[in-house]
């Protein structure tokens, strides 16, 4: 860090970098306290016990790429579980959406880690009030190879869209909760449409 950058007076554009990064990072939380939440909704039985689970879940090896495993797998098992009697044409399209979501979470999940755990330089391109919202982030991994640079966001409108992805991936979440908890099953299509290949949440129409 250079020397007195705590100090710094925030361009224009370094205030826009900053809150294009707290923006990311903020929905990115809100979608893992949802995938925490909703498991733990569906595990326990009632109040009481829900503290209990709780417990396990708030653990600090409980980080964002766990929580959503568990949360995966206890999707999985309530839709293919007979026991559990939900109907098997409606769990493998479950499965099918939760498989999308996974891939999406993966990427955000990776992104997220790149962009924290990565070296920033807010404000590096120039002076300030020169309208360049753009930024550096180093973040070196090793591969096979030997080191490579992560890709990651540069700009606010990146980060901004990145934003987008986790609400989308959280509406998504959402639907396939009230599927799953919701008595008897509701109509699957009421709560996602397949386009393109991908699934996507159904416009909802009030009553």
């Amino acid at each position: 860090m250079s020397e007195g950058a705590i100090d710094q007076v925030c361009s224009p554009e370094m205030s826009e970098q900053y809150a294009a990064l707290g923006r990311f990072v903020t929905v990115f939380e809100d979608t893992v306290n949802l995938i925490r939440t909703a498991t733990v909704g569906m595990l326990a039985s009632n109040r009481r016990y829900e503290k209990l689970v709780n417990i396990a879940f708030h653990s600090s090896v409980m980080t964002a790429g766990p929580l959503f495993q568990v949360f995966r797998a206890v999707v999985g098992q309530i839709v293919t579980d007979e026991e559990f009697g939900f109907p098997k044409l409606q769990g493998q399209d479950i499965l099918s959406v939760m498989n999308q979501i996974a891939g999406e979470f993966d990427a955000i999940q990776q992104t997220r880690n790149s962009l924290l755990h990565g070296t920033w330089e807010v404000g590096w391109c120039g002076e300030p009030g020169n309208g360049l919202a753009v930024f550096s982030v180093t973040k070196l991994k090793p591969s096979r190879t030997g080191l490579s640079r992560a890709e990651v966001p540069s700009r606010p409108d990146e980060l901004s869209e990145w934003a987008e992805r986790c609400h989308a991936a959280q509406t998504l979440i959402e639907r396939v909760v009230e599927a799953v908890v919701t008595k008897p099953v509701p109509q699957l299509d009421m709560l996602f449409t397949r386009k393109d290949d991908s699934w996507i949440p159904s416009k909802l129409t009030s009553s």
